[in-house]
């Protein structure tokens, strides 16, 4: 016996409709002559079918949207969480070299506090990775702040030791860094990609008339030009991810920022976000929008960037079956002090800390800090189990429990133009490989 799945949706266009699962990213393109037999199908998969019926309800079957009446759909979504949540194959650590930064943006949640790590913390890192990784498959490293560039010397001594320990126990190491991008120059650059660097995260917060109002150096000088000039000459030795922020003020200027970024379109990866309504955001003046209200910009924004063949964060699904690292067990946030977190808005408040390096190179967790981050479960959730795309965003961002589901879940309500931009992608690569036979 079969049964639909409770992962398909189905997405109207004006020509015909697109069907999507959301459990095994199978995707399917359907004119106007199929949808209603696809539809019918679905409805009542254990009829007689015959000739293109029968084919046609074989590939719903082995693309999963159809799947057997007795395959409990949410205990294998439970079982691939967990497995990601408390999977020993990897280790994944954010590490912050310093909390000072050289930025003084006017919605930031840090408080710049002068710290930078010592030696202790650093001998008690590597000693806790070289006692980590046997056994390990992989290394993942972010370095944060801060700006972490004020520290590239600790970057450097690190990645070297680090390199050493997984070069010793055969793990493949990974490395990226989120920096504001005004110190990435092209030597600077050069150095990270030789550490293993190969991802950078920098923001860019529109064009320069909206950038330069919330992104200032400490002396409240615009960095916009700085910023792009080094993304520009350093194009080729990472993938830049960029990140826009956005607020009521500046959300209609957002589009413009991809004038600017034109000629690096294929290298890069854009992604749009609300400004978090933090007190210095709002004792700044800045007008921040609800996750609802940012819902309805971000359409406009992401339809925009796809026509003009920016490549975008993500597709429709995440492929690491957990919304964020704070999930997992084996990730970890290391402050300049030695102290863990589980997200990144508690760094530099040791009382939101969840554990301790000790110079043995262990960790001491706190255990009621950590444990509401080691096992609170979507599953258990009311919401989150009759929602048809918990398998994209998997419970959302723990911080914010407890709001309405509209203010948790922005994937959720754009999920019709993550799905449509997911198959013109496939349609794009597909495409592209055709010109290459």
């Amino acid at each position: 016996m079969l049964r639909a799945s409770a992962y398909d949706i189905f997405v109207s266009e004006e020509e015909d409709s697109l069907l999507a699962n959301l459990v095994t990213e199978a995707l399917i393109r359907l004119d106007n002559e199929h949808v209603e037999l696809v539809r019918r199908i679905l409805k009542e998969p254990n009829k007689a079918y015959f000739g293109e019926e029968r084919r046609t309800l074989e590939i719903l079957r082995s693309n999963g949207f159809l799947i057997d009446s007795d395959f409990d759909e949410q205990a294998y979504l439970k079982l691939r969480f967990f497995v990601a949540r408390y999977g020993n194959e990897a280790l994944g650590l954010s590490i912050l070299p310093t909390l000072r930064c050289n930025f003084r943006c006017l919605y930031c949640y840090e408080d710049h506090l002068n710290i930078d790590m010592e030696e202790r913390v650093c001998r008690n890192l590597v000693r806790f990775v070289d006692r980590e990784l046997p056994g390990k498959r992989e290394f993942d490293v972010s370095w944060f702040g801060g700006e972490p560039l004020l520290r590239l010397d600790l970057i450097e001594d690190l990645s070297s030791q680090f390199l050493i320990s997984c070069d010793k126990y055969a793990v493949e190491y990974k490395a990226e860094i989120t920096t504001n991008g005004y110190l990435l120059t092209p030597s600077t650059a050069k150095t990270l990609a030789e550490l293993g660097v190969h991802a950078a995260q920098v923001t860019l917060d529109g064009p320069p008339e909206a950038h330069d109002t919330r992104r200032v150096l400490a002396n409240g000088k615009g960095t916009f030009s700085q910023i792009m000039d080094n993304i520009l000459e350093n194009a080729d030795l990472f993938e830049f991810r960029i990140r826009v922020n956005i607020d009521r003020a500046t959300a209609p200027l957002a589009g413009q920022l991809l004038d600017f970024l034109e000629p690096v379109k294929q290298k890069i990866i854009l992604g749009f976000y609300p400004v978090s309504s933090t007190a210095r955001a709002t004792d700044s003046g800045i007008k921040c929008l609800s996750m609802s209200s940012f819902a309805d910009v971000h359409r406009g924004i992401l339809q925009e960037a796809h026509e003009r063949g920016f490549r975008l964060v993500k597709g429709f699904a995440l492929t690491a079956t957990v919304y964020c690292g704070a999930y997992q067990l084996n990730t970890h946030i290391v402050d300049p002090r030695g102290d863990l977190f589980k997200c990144v808005e508690d760094v530099g408040h040791p009382e939101h800390r969840v554990g301790y390096l000790t110079d043995q190179g262990t960790i001491q967790f706190d255990y009621p800090r950590m444990l509401p981050w080691a096992v609170w479960d979507p599953f258990q959730d009311p919401e989150c189990r009759k929602c048809q795309v918990l398998p994209v965003c998997m419970g959302g961002c723990l911080q914010l429990l407890g709001r309405p589901s509209k203010e948790r879940c922005f994937l959720k309500q754009t999920i019709e133009e993550r799905i449509r931009f997911a198959f013109e992608g496939v349609a794009e690569a597909q495409r592209k490989g055709g010109e290459k036979q």
